[in-house]
């Protein structure tokens, strides 16, 4: 059984004990792990507030990182409303005449990075393409012909497309000016919307992967490293971010069939051994103390990403794709914390996402990092657990604020 204390103040606590202990003989239990806990976990002469510091850190670098990556809202363009196709067909005397279609509305899509308005003409679709400023058109395909488009505020194709009918494709700026839409769907607004509107076909910019993804590293041969811990601070904080409010994710205390997915960057496949401990959430909310009520762990783990599984009553395991046995994790009923051990002999990138159990095959994004924007600063709650060798927990967390660059 593990057994806890509140935070980094039980040292001076602990310290008092020792002087009293010297003149009335009191025995005090653990005083000396206490005392080079810090070195054990972070090196020499680093402490647990420098910990907790260096994890706020890395959120903020995240944070700034995906939302300083584009060029801001620019809304210039947006699909044509007015396209007109022209095309050689044959009239009833059998001769070829030139004739043209009547209007057509495009709509809005994103596909595999490009951006592009589209819709059909005689059963077949054809695609508007923009360049990857965003703030021009570019191209046109139909019938698997790509034709460069050329123009201002008027657009037509260069060359006809490579059909039996000589087709072209022309439109000018009507609904063109705009519409809401960053046009180069990377705006570092701290969201998914630009401007509010939802992208099209689900598609979402990365403004938002700070608080989807926890990314760090595994220093060598670090044994039982705190790599994420759920409690109702933490999903306090996640809950009242208004960034967070959008149809595609859900906020980490209100799911109760969470699934996780750990993915590592190393030049060689690493060996890493996992170890999740699960906390009666009641008793921390009412009294800020961990009681630890299940174990799960599972060593000399050897692959590159994985979906955590459940395997047998104590164990976890892993696959590379979701097969319907993941571990779940009821972050509505508990607290969870995770820690990972580094076999190996060299330092290893880590990236934790979690993911709903239920839905697509991808499942449902879940905002798991305790991040809050505000117009002024960026709060960040930062958090860490630490196991000693006779089963004691000691932990601590605090809010760091970072000013809006």
């Amino acid at each position: 059984m593990y057994s806890s204390d509140k935070n980094a103040s039980v040292l001076v606590y602990v310290l008092l004990l020792v002087n009293i202990a010297v003149i009335t003989g009191i025995a005090v239990f653990n005083s000396s792990f206490i005392l080079s806990n810090n070195r054990l976990l972070f090196g020499d002469g680093e402490t647990l507030e420098q910990a907790l510091q260096q994890k706020a850190e890395i959120v903020f670098d995240h944070t700034l990182q995906y939302n300083s990556n584009g060029s801001g809202m620019v809304d210039v363009l947006s699909c044509p409303e007015n396209v007109i196709f022209e095309y050689d067909t044959l009239n009833g005397s059998g001769e070829i005449i030139r004739e043209s279609s009547s209007s057509l509305i495009t709509t809005l899509w994103y596909m595999t990075g490009s951006i592009v308005c589209m819709w059909d003409f005689l059963w077949d679709n054809f695609e508007i393409f923009w360049n990857q400023m965003g703030n021009n058109f570019s191209a046109s395909t139909y019938l698997s012909t790509i034709v460069t488009l050329t123009g201002t505020t008027s657009w037509q194709t260069l060359s006809n497309f490579w059909d039996t009918n000589n087709t072209t494709l022309s439109f000018d700026d009507t609904g063109t000016n705009g519409d809401g839409i960053d046009d180069n769907f990377d705006d570092d607004n701290y969201s998914i919307t630009s401007s509010w509107s939802l992208y099209p076909n689900g598609y979402q910019d990365d403004d938002t992967l700070h608080r989807k993804k926890i990314v760090w590293k595994l220093f060598t041969w670090a044994q039982e490293q705190n790599i994420f811990w759920e409690n109702s601070d933490i999903t306090q904080i996640i809950q009242n971010n208004p960034n967070n409010t959008d149809p595609y994710h859900e906020l980490l205390g209100d799911v109760s069939d969470g699934i996780m997915y750990l993915s590592f960057i190393s030049s060689e496949i690493p060996i890493i051994d996992i170890k999740i401990l699960r906390f009666d959430a009641w008793i921390y909310q009412q009294t800020g103390e961990l009681v630890l009520n299940a174990s799960y762990e599972w060593n000399s783990i050897s692959t590159p990403w994985w979906y955590l599984q459940r395997s047998g009553n104590n164990s976890v395991s892993f696959s590379w794709s979701r097969t319907g046995q993941e571990f779940v994790f009821d972050f509505h009923l508990y607290d969870y914390a995770l820690f990972l051990s580094n076999q190996w002999t060299r330092d290893i990138f880590y990236q934790l996402s979690s993911e709903s159990g239920t839905g697509t095959t991808t499942g449902t994004g879940i905002y798991i990092v305790p991040v809050h924007e505000t117009e002024n600063e960026i709060n960040i709650l930062s958090n860490h657990i630490f196991l000693d060798d006779e089963r004691n927990i000691f932990f601590d967390q605090k809010t760091y604020s970072f000013p809006q660059p």
